[in-house]
């Protein structure tokens, strides 16, 4: 388990822990924050040959002196106590300088310039500096007993059955590196490999592999971290306006006091509308969409929006619930989902660029006229020739084509014409050759991708989350307490650890 530093603090009270042991010795520099003493940096190393002769006295003192002097950088005009478990070293600087050797007197005399505050501590609570004393002597503890290995080879079944056939396979009984235990493992490969009883597999598994994880194939595994899947096929809408697609673009430059915009398409017609917002309240959007849609092109049938706050809320949920409109949610980290609005603000924030101004407000009636007037390439008319059935009229047009009908022709053409239009499907520029996994067709369990920004050594996923349902591009999974729809893109299965089967012999006929 690692140990977290803190960052030195100018005002903070220092105590500087030594201790030493036979063979090397350490100490800790901490400092007191909130009344508790947290480490700011740790030093050790070994004793010489020479050094290791010393008494015990005098490798307590070379502790302090070594410490003092490795972290003289920060303890120099500073004030700190240092705490030792050997307790007549406390009373070094009090001694008379008679009883010291050469050697103490140097070393005191260097401890002395900087702290002669030493107090002692127990040894029970001077557990950080004796380890880092006796580093040398810590032994990683293994997951196996070798011991316990060794019996329950000689009585497996498998190993029996394996050894008395005629088999590839070599055993012989070979010494484990420093211990006395020895294990049958098999030599036909030029390697050492013990056989592994059924009961101990897994253990042996989960320590290899937990390691680092390592995948099958790394290729794959990097795959899976960046796939998306073919895009799905969304109903064509029967008329204008019967279809919106929202969201919100911002925080912009301010601009007459707007800072956000509500950004609004028509999926029949692709007709946009951009409302400077001042905020983004749940409040103000739902007035503004009202205002600036509603009262102009009536009320939708469906709405799409992504899952920001403002169209959760309980105010904007009751706010198209009375009109009887049917929101449709896209999932988090999905914006293609909601791609029409996704390309207008690409192609908005372009535009504005392109004028070369900060006042976004003023030059953005001219960039709608212009959006709204170009002919769009797979529907072979105008937006604007989509709504109103005829081109609108722009700046620097000197020429126009002016046929006089009556009120019952123009209406009957203009009814003939708008009942022959029909939307063309929503076009998928992506060439991306994709991959999806074909386990998640039936695995109980995914991992979730986390797309949002995360601090470094973060898992990207999270999980395993049990699924709850699965359609051809969406999950309902378990995400802590409640359910929670993510696209599949997002996702990758989890695989249980099933029960290893024994092993089977073939002998031949």
């Amino acid at each position: 388990m690692s140990t977290l530093l803190v960052y030195p603090s100018p005002d903070a009270r220092l105590s500087l822990t030594c201790d030493a042991s036979d063979r090397a010795l350490g100490s800790v520099l901490s400092q007191e924050e909130n009344g508790e003493w947290k480490p700011l940096a740790f030093f050790s190393r070994k004793l010489t040959p020479a050094e290791q002769r010393y008494s015990v006295y005098d490798r307590e003192l070379l502790a302090v002196y070594a410490s003092v002097r490795h972290f003289s950088y920060m303890l120099d005009g500073r004030n700190f106590t240092i705490y030792t478990d050997h307790k007549p070293l406390i009373y070094a600087f009090t001694q008379k300088h008679e009883k010291c050797s050469p050697r103490q007197i140097r070393h005191l005399d260097w401890i002395g310039q900087f702290s002669t505050d030493m107090r002692h501590i127990s040894g029970s609570l001077n557990v950080v500096a004796d380890s880092l004393s006796r580093i040398s002597e810590i032994a990683m503890p293994s997951p196996i007993d070798y011991k316990e290995f060794a019996k329950v080879q000689l009585s497996d079944e498998e190993f029996q059955l394996l050894n008395s056939c005629t088999n590839s396979l070599k055993f012989q009984l070979l010494k484990v590196p420093g211990m006395d235990t020895e294990l049958f493992c098999d030599i036909s490969t030029g390697r050492c490999r013990p056989f592994v009883p059924k009961e101990f597999r897994r253990r042996i598994f989960e320590t290899l592999h937990n390691l680092s994880h390592p995948d099958v194939k790394a290729t794959r595994g990097k795959i899976q971290r960046h796939t998306v899947s073919p895009l799905g096929t969304y109903p064509v809408p029967r008329h204008q306006f019967d279809h919106v697609h929202i969201d919100l673009v911002g925080p912009l430059p301010p601009s007459r006091g707007y800072t956000y915009a509500l950004t609004c398409v028509d999926r029949f017609s692709r007709w946009p509308e951009v409302i400077p917002l001042k905020d983004i309240k749940a409040q103000t959007v739902a007035f503004e969409f009202y205002a600036n849609w509603i009262a102009i092109f009536g009320v939708p049938e469906r709405l799409t929006s992504d899952q920001g706050r403002q169209f959760e809320s309980r105010l904007f949920r009751e706010f198209v619930r009375l009109p009887g409109v049917k929101v449709v949610h896209t999932t988090p980290y999905r914006p293609q989902a909601n791609g029409s609005v996704e390309r207008l603000h690409r192609q908005l924030k372009s535009a504005i660029r392109a004028h070369a101004t900060e006042t976004w407000t003023v030059v953005l009636p001219s960039i709608l006229l212009g959006i709204r007037a170009s002919v769009k390439e797979p529907l072979n008319c105008s937006v604007a020739e989509m709504v109103y059935g005829t081109p609108i009229n722009l700046p620097g047009e000197f020429f126009s084509v002016n046929k006089t009908l009556s009120t019952n022709d123009f209406l009957a053409s203009l009814q003939q014409r708008m009942s022959s239009l029909r939307p063309i499907p929503m076009s998928q520029h992506c060439r991306r050759k994709v991959f999806v996994h074909k386990e998640l067709n039936n695995c109980s369990h995914v991992f979730l991708r986390q797309d949002r920004l995360t601090k470094s050594l973060v898992s990207p996923y999270s999980g395993p989350h049990l699924v709850v349902s699965r359609t051809s591009k969406h999950f309902t999974i378990h995400v802590g307490s409640r359910q929670q729809t993510v696209s599949i893109d997002r996702l990758k299965p989890a695989f249980q650890l099933a029960e290893i089967q024994p092993f089977r012999v073939r002998f031949p006929i």
